[in-house]
């Protein structure tokens, strides 16, 4: 199934040495990713992908993303950008994992089946992407300020203490 931001490798393709390749998400990519993720708008995605034959049935995806998201503030509710960067690295498979293998391996180090013959780079990155999205946006220069009651004595039965005078 192709996603948002897909680039399909075949496997076959890639060699002894690392394959390289740059992706950059154009419009239509960044507004359903935008949509996919729940943020205002992706103002764009780029991302430095190497893959590289580690095991004999095993490949290593790793590389670098660069990303510019509106969101809205979680403080003053104002749309601002945040711009995000990082890298990742995911292991791909034709093996069968075995249960009792994965259950030794901590996340990172369980490798992703290969499903068709094909490693979805652009999935990797777009995933990578959302773990990187802040769930509590705040602008650089928001302040949360709060303000207690006027009234110390002041509480949602006070108004009942005015009537029985």
């Amino acid at each position: 199934m192709k996603n948002e931001y897909s680039k399909e490798i075949d496997i076959r393709r890639i060699g002894v040495n690392n394959s390289h390749y740059s992706l950059t998400a154009d419009e239509e990519q960044c507004r359903a990713l935008a949509a996919r993720f729940d943020i205002v708008r992706l103002n764009y995605l780029k991302a430095e992908v190497d893959i590289r034959l580690t095991a004999r049935d095993e490949y290593t995806v790793e590389g670098t993303f660069s990303a510019s998201v509106r969101q809205i503030c979680g403080v003053t509710l104002e749309e601002f950008d945040n711009v995000l960067s990082g890298d990742f690295m995911e292991l791909f498979t034709t093996a069968p994992v075995k249960k009792k293998d994965a259950e030794l391996l901590t996340d990172e180090e369980i490798p992703t089946p290969i499903e068709g013959g094909v490693i979805d780079i652009g999935e990797v990155v777009a995933e990578t992407l959302a773990l990187n999205i802040p769930v509590f946006p705040r602008k650089p220069d928001a302040v949360f300020i709060y303000e207690s009651g006027k009234d110390k004595d002041e509480n949602p039965f006070s108004v009942l203490k005015k009537l029985k005078k």
